[in-house]
């Protein structure tokens, strides 16, 4: 919800358009892909470690660097979005 109004403060009611707007896009897909790696460790993998099924643990560790790796990349996609002009090609 803030992103989208510092959007519009941003580009005055016009749409955002180039790189800017495929890098918030990126943005908000690594976003969704990190939501569902917490929801699926949360709610699988957790539960599963807890009753000792074999190779959860691994599971679980693939998984949540896979989630600190969303994390990072919306860091690096949001540091490079910021340097861009929105309304640039």
């Amino acid at each position: 919800m803030t992103g989208a109004l510092n959007v519009w403060l941003i580009s005055g009611g016009r749409m955002p358009g180039g790189d800017w707007l495929l890098l918030i896009g990126l943005k908000v897909m690594l976003f969704l892909a990190m939501l569902g790696f917490a929801t699926h460790n949360r709610w699988r993998l957790v539960p599963a470690l807890e009753n000792a099924r074999p190779g959860t643990r691994e599971r679980l560790l693939c998984s949540l660097l896979l989630e600190t790796a969303c994390a990072v990349a919306i860091l690096v996609a949001v540091a490079f979005a910021g340097l861009l002009d929105p309304h640039a090609g």
